[in-house]
C-alpha cells in the first residue's frame, strides 16, 4: 500500500469513491461530439432525446438534423476550420448546430442573445464569423435603474452592426421553429410569451426554413476526416478580470468533462431532464446538455427561463413546466431552487424527482437545510420506479452543489451520489482530474501545494491551510480566443509539470477529496441568477463617457433580489461646470451599459460624488462605498 504524504494531488483520495473500473477506463479520443453521443445511444434511437414543449425528438432525429445542417453548413460555404456565430437561447435548432459542425470540422461561438450590440459585435468580429445564426425574435432585458423591462429584435441588433463585420449570411431562426400545432395549443401560455414579439425591420436575411432545406442538396457529402482536439465550441466567460473573454473548447474538452460525471452514476440513465441553462455558458453547454443527451435523457428544453407565470403572478412560468414535466433531472442555478420549492404546483403534486444539481453559486448553510428539509417530505407519484433510480439505497433527494468554471468546461467537482453529498462543499473532485490548492511563494514565485485538511480539523481551518483553488485535468479548455497573454495567467505549469487552471477562488481540500469554497476573488459578484458580474467590465463601458473622470463600480448585497449581488457605480466628473443635467448624464451611462453589456451585469444605480474616496495607503477605499450603497439602497427599498 502507497504511503500518504497528506497532498491531493499524490494521495488522489477522492479516487476511493469510485469503482476501480471507472479509475482505469480510458476517457474517449479521436471522435467528435456527432460521433460520440451516436456511440452512446446506439441502441435506443427511438427514445426522446428532445422534448421541446411536447414535441418529442427521437435520438434518431436529432442525429438525421444535425446531419441536415452540416450540409447546409457546407453549401452556405462554410468550410472546416471555420467560426460561426449562434446567438441563440435553448433550442433544438442550437444543438443541431453544435453536433452538425462538429462533424464538418466547424467551431460555433455561442453568444447569449440578451447581449448589447457592441458586445455581438466584439464576438463575431473577434472570430471573423462570416456565418451568424441569430434568434428571429425579441429578447426583454430589466433595467434595474429604472424598473422597466425593454425588448429588442436581436436580428435587428445583428443588422445595425453588420456593416462593421465581415458577416455574409444572417439566419433567422425563430423560437417557436420547432414546435407543433399541437405543442402551441398546449402550451398556450408558454406560446403567448414566446410570439409576444416585436416585429424586425431586417429583412435581408435568409429562414432557418431556407438554410435547413439547403441541407437537403448534397446527400452525397463526405464530411471532413476528424483531427485530434479540433475546436468545437466558444463561450464567454464571466468577465472577472475584465472583458468577458472567449473560451474556446475542443471535443475532446467536453466529451471528457461531461464523461466524468457520467461515469460516476449521479444522474440517470433513459430518464426525464429539464434543461434551462443556455449554450452560452459551458455549464449549460456540457453538464447541462451534452451530459443529458449522453445518458440517452429527454431533454425538455426551455429557451426562456426568466419568463412570467401568466397564472400566478410574481412566478417563474419555468416553474409550472418544470412540475407539469415532471422530471428525474435538473441542472440549475440557485436562483431557481426556492422558485420551485416554494411553488404551489410543486407542494400540491407528487415527484418523479432523483437528483437535483446546483452550480453558479452557493446557497447558505441555513438555505441548504431548509431545501433539503422540503425536499426530505416529497411524495412520488405511483408508477415511481424506487428500485430503478436508488436500487438498495434510501429514496432521499438533496441538493448537489457542483463547482467549476468556463475553463473547465463545467464543473470539476460533484457528490456521486445523494447520500455522498458532505453539508458544506461545493462536492467531491471528479475522477480523472486533481483539485488542490496553491500558494505562491513570494521569493521564488513558485506554486506550493498544500496539504489537504484532516476533518478533525474542519470546524476551524486555519488561513495558512488555505489558498487559490487549482484544477488539473483533460476538462481544461484550450485557451481563451486570441488572447494568448490572460491565457497564459489562467492556465500555468508547475514545478510538477503540469498545466493547471487557476480558479481565482479562495479555499481547501479536505483528505477525503472534497472542495471547501471559502472565498471568491475579492472584487467578484455573483448575480441572484448565478452569473458573474465583473466591477472591470463595467468600469470600461463607464468610463468611455467623456463627462466622467473617474469611477467604481461597487458590489453589494442583492436586498431586492434577498441573495447575490449587484452593482452600484459611484463616479466623478472632469469638468463639472460642463454638466447640467445629472439626469441625463445617467441615462446615458445606463445606455451605453445596455449596449454593451449582458442586462444581468447592468448597474442598478449610479451616483456622482465629488472624489473617490481613499485607504490611507492611497487606494480607493471600496469599504466605505460598499458600506454607502447598502445604506442607500435599504432606505431606498423602505421608501417603496
Amino acid at each position: 500500500m502507497t504511503k500518504k504524504v497528506g497532498y491531493p494531488s499524490q494521495d488522489r483520495n477522492h479516487e476511493k469513491y469510485f469503482k476501480k473500473e471507472i479509475i482505469e477506463k480510458p476517457l474517449p479520443e479521436g471522435i467528435n461530439i456527432y460521433e460520440y453521443l451516436l456511440e452512446c445511444n446506439k441502441d435506443r434511437l427511438e427514445l426522446p432525446a428532445i422534448n421541446y414543449f411536447d414535441n418529442r425528438i427521437s435520438y434518431q432525429k436529432f442525429l438525421d438534423n444535425s446531419n441536415k445542417v452540416a450540409r447546409a453548413l457546407e453549401h452556405f460555404g462554410v468550410k472546416k476550420g471555420d467560426i460561426i456565430t449562434a446567438i441563440l437561447p435553448n433550442t433544438p435548432e442550437a444543438f443541431y448546430l453544435l453536433l452538425g459542425a462538429s462533424r464538418m470540422g466547424v467551431t460555433v461561438s455561442f453568444v447569449d442573445p440578451r447581449y448589447g450590440e457592441k458586445a455581438i459585435e466584439k464576438k463575431i468580429n473577434d472570430t471573423n464569423s462570416k456565418l451568424v445564426i441569430a434568434l428571429d425574435g425579441v429578447v426583454k432585458t430589466y433595467n434595474r435603474k429604472t424598473g422597466t423591462y425593454t425588448t429588442k429584435h436581436v436580428i435587428d441588433k445583428v443588422a445595425s452592426i453588420a456593416k462593421n463585420t465581415n458577416i455574409e449570411n444572417i439566419i433567422g431562426l425563430s423560437a417557436g421553429e420547432s414546435m407543433t400545432l399541437k405543442s402551441i395549443i398546449k402550451n398556450d401560455i408558454v406560446r403567448a410569451q414566446i410570439f409576444k414579439q416585436l416585429k424586425s425591420e431586417f429583412k435581408d436575411f435568409y429562414s432557418w426554413k431556407e438554410f435547413f432545406k439547403s441541407g437537403s442538396y448534397n446527400k452525397e457529402l463526405i464530411f471532413p476526416k476528424y483531427e485530434d482536439n479540433t475546436p468545437i465550441a466558444i463561450v464567454s466567460t464571466g468577465g472577472s478580470t475584465g472583458y468577458p473573454k472567449s473560451a474556446v473548447f475542443s471535443n475532446e474538452n467536453i466529451i471528457q468533462a461531461t464523461v466524468q460525471v457520467k461515469n460516476i452514476g449521479v444522474f440517470p440513465e433513459e430518464a426525464r431532464w429539464y434543461d434551462i441553462m443556455p449554450p452560452s455558458i459551458a455549464y449549460g453547454l456540457a453538464d447541462g446538455s451534452v451530459l443529458g443527451f449522453s445518458l440517452g435523457n429527454e431533454l425538455r428544453l426551455n429557451p426562456d427561463p426568466t419568463a412570467m407565470s401568466l397564472k400566478t403572478p410574481g412566478q417563474l412560468q419555468m416553474v409550472e413546466d418544470f412540475v407539469r414535466f415532471d422530471p428525474h433531472t435538473i441542472t440549475c442555478a440557485p436562483n431557481h431552487v426556492f422558485q420551485i420549492l416554494n411553488s404551489r404546483e410543486w407542494s400540491e403534486k407528487p415527484h418523479s424527482l432523483v437528483s437535483f444539481g446546483v452550480g453558479g453559486d452557493l446557497l447558505n448553510l441555513k438555505q441548504v437545510k431548509k431545501a433539503n428539509e422540503i425536499l426530505s417530505h416529497m411524495k412520488r407519484p405511483k408508477d415511481f420506479d424506487k428500485d430503478r433510480f436508488f436500487k438498495d439505497d434510501e429514496d432521499k433527494v438533496v441538493l448537489n452543489f457542483g463547482y467549476g468554471s468556463t475553463e473547465v468546461t463545467g464543473a470539476c467537482s460533484v457528490a456521486p451520489s445523494n447520500k455522498t453529498v458532505k453539508l458544506g462543499t461545493v462536492g467531491l473532485t471528479l475522477p480523472y482530474q486533481v483539485v488542490a490548492a496553491f500558494r505562491q511563494d513570494e521569493k521564488t514565485k513558485e506554486y506550493i501545494e498544500l496539504p489537504y485538511v484532516l476533518n478533525e480539523e474542519l470546524e476551524k481551518v486555519p488561513e495558512e491551510k488555505q489558498g487559490e483553488i487549482c484544477v488539473q485535468g483533460p476538462n481544461i479548455m484550450q485557451g481563451y480566443l486570441n488572447n494568448e497573454e490572460e491565457t497564459n495567467k489562467t492556465i500555468i505549469t508547475h514545478n510538477d509539470g503540469k498545466k493547471w487552471v487557476h480558479m481565482g477562488d479562495y479555499g481547501f481540500i479536505d483528505e477525503d477529496g472534497y472542495v471547501h469554497f471559502v472565498n471568491r476573488e475579492k472584487y467578484i459578484g455573483v448575480g441572484h441568477d448565478g452569473f458573474k458580474v465583473a466591477p472591470l467590465e463595467i468600469e470600461q463601458v463607464i468610463i468611455k463617457e467623456p463627462n466622467i473622470e473617474d469611477c467604481k463600480a461597487i458590489i453589494f448585497d442583492d436586498l431586492e433580489e434577498k441573495r447575490g449581488n449587484v452593482i452600484k457605480v459611484y463616479y466623478t466628473l472632469s469638468n463639472p461646470e460642463t454638466v447640467q443635467d445629472i439626469e441625463k448624464l445617467e441615462d446615458r451611462l445606463n445606455l451605453m451599459c445596455q449596449m454593451e453589456l449582458a442586462d444581468y451585469k447592468c448597474p442598478v444605480d449610479y451616483e456622482c460624488i465629488e472624489k473617490l474616496p481613499l485607504t490611507p495607503s492611497g487606494k480607493i477605499d471600496v469599504l466605505s462605498l460598499k458600506e454607502d450603497a447598502e445604506e442607500k439602497s435599504k432606505v431606498k427599498i423602505l421608501k417603496k
